[in-house]
């Protein structure tokens, strides 16, 4: 008996010591476990411990490190686990609530120590509860404000086996929630699938499916997936939380658009070191979708779809390619920089993928079609195929592209524009500094009429159309500055006006033919221009854009063929004037200052001209007019003119004179006329009109014309069929008036100079007053053979053509009546345009005049 109950309490001894030993050593351990995580408090209450749970009524934990400390405080909390042989596995953990706070209690030494890579693990840790829940939980922690709480609630599970893993978690912020879900399963050996979504207030905001496979020994890991946001909620609120935590420095940030979609796929192989944010290489595709206008402040209000295609390789992100629909309305003040007429209201976007341009073969590049139609008074579209380098050198290349533009009324410098349309078809390039652009068939630019109000000496041309093929606009520029140093468009030009209105020329069609060339301050042409008559001159234009227009034009009329062609283009060219030989050349210089009437200054060089007016004929005109027009006031000067004949059927010439026309525009034919001497050769003799000036505007005109030593027998010959004949000179005055009304000639006087010449006058024409008179049948013998001393005549000549010759003669005939001296005293009546038609009927100017006058004598008869 005593045995049994010494070895009972040896047995109870020994058992006491074993729990002593155990409790030692797990409070021993518990401290150090305590110790080694730096936990400086945990206390609890209501501690209910059994084999298979644990559960605390409350409980609190302070941990302390070197940078941060700690607190944490629990309510509830359900720890419960089973047994696997003696090894326990943790079954759920879960709290009603908990309340942890982090707080920063030293700078750290190295903020640049980077953040360890994430590794996915091999297996979960046996540790880890197959179900947690926190019902409740409030987390304070460090951020750029100070500190700042995050509330919620937590959920997670797994499978016994590790994955799949589940994960619920909840945050709110004053009347906001966010609720995260995720899964992550394992598919095979090597593949891991993350499963994932986000709702916002209730709403779906986004869902994302990935895999992760990992790398075999020869092989890098691989990243694919696919990420959803249908809609993008009004979520300033999230924005303003987010920089609570990671400031971000957007002080123009534009206000989040009403709705709006984006989602992504990508497909990536990793660094071995299995970083997510540099894949190696790979692809993705990023879409966006702004169904209803967001407004960006400055610019415009945006909605459409974007579509971006990406591709990395060796580290190396470029855009593959992509694709847009987008619509700005409501565009800012930026638009303000455009003339009123070309500002938009509103422009629509649209960009596809394209074939690759051979002018950028070998770079690296993203081709792309690019649509924009801008909508508003103006209305264009460009249809723009260009190639976007995604590498050095930076050269966006432009293939077949289209500019086409549909104008309102413009007006700028006194010029009116109306509706102009321009079709532009264009290659090109541009790199940091320069564009250039050259322009191909078909381009064109057609204005139905383009007139400057401020001077009715400009043209107005209608049916204006430009043919732009081959032109080169090239553009300097300062990307950094935005400025723009230089921009010269250059090239072949063709314009066509299919009418010409002007105040000197006929309304007809033109057309130039040359080249052009306009910078930033104004433009150059040069060419040929002509018209539908074939008239056609050199045109050399510079018209800066604020300075002074300059024109250089010449020309040249060369005989019958140039007669009739600027015949058929100027307005006052004479309806009777006909050139037959010989050249004149117009060299004119025309400047236009701003505000200022049009001036023009020009030669005209008359050389061997020879032609017809009405019923008279020239030959040989020689030498300069020097013409000045400024606004209407036109003068003209010609120092030294030579005409070497003038044949009205009494040749005249050759003429020699120089002197100064001024008149005004509107009224050619009354301005001021000055000549310097003037002489003329005439039967034999001369005409002289001395220098004068005369008002053509203050009819009538008086031209005191000198006579001198005329020949009487060449002015006998103008009467062939009258036999007459005669010797002599004649000397005397012609005063010559010039009035609407018509010409005359009023107290002229002739004198024969001495000694007198012969008179011979058949006998028959004085047959009929002879009869009877013996005195008169005397002197009808006498001027058979007359020598006269004396041959005096007054001169008067009327407005009807008819002159008036008063003739007083002295001499007689030696062979009659021993020469008794005879005194006659004669008054002469003809008709001087019927003795002028007689004469170019004769055919003594030629033929052409002589037919002239054969086709005017019918007119006169068939008038009524």
């Amino acid at each position: 008996m005593l045995t049994r109950r010494r070895t009972s309490a040896l047995l109870l001894a020994i058992f006491i010591t074993v729990v002593a030993a155990i409790v030692l050593a797990a409070r021993h351990l518990w401290l150090e476990l305590l110790q080694t995580h730096n936990i400086r408090q945990l206390d609890w209450q209501g501690l209910d411990l059994s084999t298979t749970s644990l559960s605390m009524d409350r409980f609190t934990l302070r941990q302390q490190q070197a940078e941060r400390e700690v607190s944490a405080q629990g309510v509830q909390l359900i720890l419960s686990w089973s047994w696997d042989g003696f090894m326990p596995r943790v079954d759920s953990l879960s709290l009603n609530g908990l309340q942890v706070d982090v707080r920063q209690t030293a700078e750290t030494e190295d903020h640049t120590t980077p953040t360890p890579r994430f590794q996915f693990p091999d297996t979960l840790p046996d540790w880890l509860p197959e179900q947690v829940d926190v019902r409740s939980f409030r987390v304070t922690l460090p951020c750029a404000d100070g500190t700042c709480p995050l509330e919620g609630s937590l959920s997670a599970s797994r499978k016994p086996e590790g994955l799949p893993l589940a994960l619920n978690l909840a945050l709110t912020r004053h009347d906001h929630y966010i609720d995260i879900n995720g899964a992550l399963d394992q598919l095979d050996a090597r593949r891991l699938n993350l499963t994932a979504s986000i709702s916002i207030d209730g709403n779906p905001t986004l869902s994302m499916n990935t895999d992760y496979v990992h790398a075999d020994s020869d092989a890098h890991p691989h990243w694919s997936g696919k990420l959803d946001m249908p809609n993008l909620p009004r979520a300033d609120w999230l924005l303003t939380w987010i920089q609570q935590w990671y400031p971000m420095t957007i002080p123009d940030l534009p206000p989040q658009p009403d709705a709006g979609m984006v989602s992504a796929q990508w497909s990536f192989s990793l660094p071995t070191s299995g970083s997510f944010t540099s894949p190696q290489s790979g692809t993705a595709t990023v879409k966006a979708e702004i169904p209803r206008p967001w407004p960006l402040p400055t610019i415009a209000t945006v909605q459409g779809n974007v579509e971006l295609s990406l591709a990395v390789d060796q580290g190396q992100w470029r855009v593959s390619t992509g694709q847009a629909d987008v619509q700005l309305e409501a565009l800012g003040d930026w638009v303000l920089k455009l003339p009123q007429v070309l500002r938009p209201k509103a422009l629509d976007v649209s960009i596809r993928p394209a074939e690759a341009i051979p002018a950028a073969d070998g770079q690296p590049t993203l081709p792309l079609q690019i649509a924009i139609a801008s909508r508003g008074a103006a209305k264009a579209d460009i249809q723009a195929h260009v190639a976007i380098p995604i590498e050095a050198p930076w050269i966006v290349y432009f293939g077949q592209s289209r500019l086409q533009g549909a104008f309102p009324q413009m007006s700028a410098g006194g010029w009116s524009v109306s509706r102009p349309k321009l079709d532009l078809r264009f290659t090109g390039q541009a790199d940091k500094n320069t564009l250039t652009l050259t322009s191909a068939a078909p381009s064109s630019l057609t204005i139905p009429e383009l007139s400057n109000a401020g001077s009715d000496q400009w043209p107005l041309l209608k049916g204006l159309a430009a043919n732009l093929r081959s032109l080169q606009l090239t553009a300097n520029y300062d990307t950094a500055d935005k400025t723009l140093s230089s921009l010269t468009l250059k090239g072949p030009a063709h314009l066509t006006v299919a009418q010409l209105e002007q105040p000197q020329l006929k309304p007809q069609s033109w057309q130039f033919d040359g080249d052009v060339s306009a910078q930033l301050d104004g433009l150059t042409a040069n060419g040929i221009l002509k018209a539908k008559s074939g008239a056609q001159a050199r045109l050399d234009l510079n018209a800066p854009f604020a300075g002074t227009i300059t024109a250089d034009a010449s020309t040249r009329i060369s005989g019958k063929t140039g007669s009739k062609v600027w015949s058929k283009t100027l307005n006052q060219w004479p309806a009777l004037l006909d050139i037959t030989e010989g050249t004149a050349t117009l060299d004119a210089h025309l400047t236009q200052r701003k505000n200022k009437p049009l001036q023009l200054k020009g030669t005209l060089n008359f050389e061997n001209i020879s032609g017809i007016y009405n019923r008279m004929a020239w030959t040989r005109l020689n030498g300069p007019v020097n013409v000045g027009l400024s606004d209407k006031h036109l003068i003209t000067r010609f120092p030294a003119l030579t005409l070497e004949s003038l044949n009205p059927g009494i040749p005249v010439g050759p003429i020699t004179t120089g002197g100064t026309y001024e008149t005004n525009t509107t009224q050619l034919t009354r301005g001021q006329l000055t000549l310097a001497p003037t002489t003329s050769d005439l039967l034999g003799g001369t005409i002289r009109l001395g220098p004068g000036n005369w008002d053509l505007s203050a009819p009538p005109i008086r031209l005191p014309l000198e006579a001198h030593n005329l020949d009487l027998s060449q002015l006998m010959q103008l009467y062939p069929a009258r036999n007459l004949s005669g010797t002599g000179t004649l000397s005397g005055q012609i005063p010559v008036w010039l009035e609407p009304e018509g010409v005359h000639v009023e107290s002229g006087a002739l004198n024969a100079e001495a000694p007198g010449g012969r008179l011979t006058l058949p006998g028959d024409r004085f047959q009929a007053i002879a009869q009877g008179n013996q005195a008169m049948a005397l002197v009808a013998e006498a001027m058979k053979d007359f020598h006269y001393s004396v041959l005096d005549s007054t001169i008067d000549y009327d407005r009807e053509g008819t002159l008036q010759l008063g003739l007083h003669i002295e001499g007689n005939n030696p062979k009659v009546s021993q020469g008794q001296p005879v005194v006659l005293n004669i008054n002469i009546e003809e008709n001087i345009p019927a003795l002028l038609t007689s004469l170019q009927l004769s055919g003594r100017v030629n033929d052409a005049v002589t037919e002239r006058v054969k086709k005017w004598l019918e007119e006169q008869q068939s008038a009524p």
